[in-house]
C-alpha cells in the first residue's frame, strides 16, 4: 500500500513555523544527485537565475513560509515580490522580514493573477507545481505565470522529488 504525502494548504499552516526554520537550513543542504557539475545546492539555482536575469522585476510564485528568495532578491536589488497560498506563510515572511512585508501576499496559484501582462523579468515558482492540482496547472497555473512573464524573461521551474 502506498502512502501519499500530505501537501494540502491545510498542512502548511499547521507547520508554517518550521517550514520557515528549516528553509533557511536547505542553503546549506547539498543535492545528493545532480547531472550538472554546477548545482549543488538551492543557491546555485537562485545565482544561475541571478546570472541570466541580472536585474528587474521578479515573483517568487509560491514563496513559502520566510520567504527566503523573494528577501535574497530584493537583498540583491530586484524588485523582487512573493505570493504564497497559505496566510501562514505570509505572516511568518512578515515576522522574519519585516523590510519586504509589503512585498509579500496571498495567492492562490490556481487562479488567475492580479498582476498585469510582461510585469517581471524573472518568475521563480520551486517545488510547487506539484502541490496543484494537475488540471489546474495546465489550465490556470502554467498560462499565468507565462502570462505575467516579460517576454524573453526568465521562467524558473523547480521540483522537489521523492521523500524528505
Amino acid at each position: 500500500m502506498s502512502h501519499q504525502p500530505d501537501t494540502s494548504a491545510g498542512f502548511y499552516r499547521l507547520h508554517s513555523s518550521r517550514y520557515a526554520e528549516v528553509a533557511h537550513s536547505f542553503t546549506q543542504s547539498t543535492y545528493a544527485s545532480s547531472s550538472l557539475p554546477w548545482l549543488k545546492n538551492d543557491w546555485d539555482i537562485l545565482r544561475r537565475a541571478e546570472a541570466i536575469v541580472p536585474e528587474g522585476h521578479a515573483l517568487d510564485a509560491g514563496c513559502g513560509a520566510g520567504a527566503r528568495d523573494v528577501y535574497k532578491l530584493w537583498c540583491d536589488g530586484y524588485d523582487a515580490w512573493g505570493i504564497d497560498a497559505v496566510q501562514e506563510n505570509v505572516d511568518t515572511a512578515r515576522r522574519m522580514h519585516p523590510e519586504i512585508a509589503d512585498r509579500v501576499s496571498v495567492a492562490d496559484l490556481s487562479k488567475p493573477l492580479s498582476y498585469e501582462t510582461g510585469t517581471f523579468d524573472l518568475v521563480l515558482c520551486n517545488a510547487v507545481i506539484q502541490h496543484i492540482p494537475t488540471e489546474d496547472a495546465f489550465a490556470v497555473t502554467f498560462p499565468e505565470l507565462i502570462r505575467v512573464l516579460r517576454p524573453g524573461g526568465l521562467l524558473q521551474l523547480m521540483f522537489k522529488c521523492g521523500e524528505g
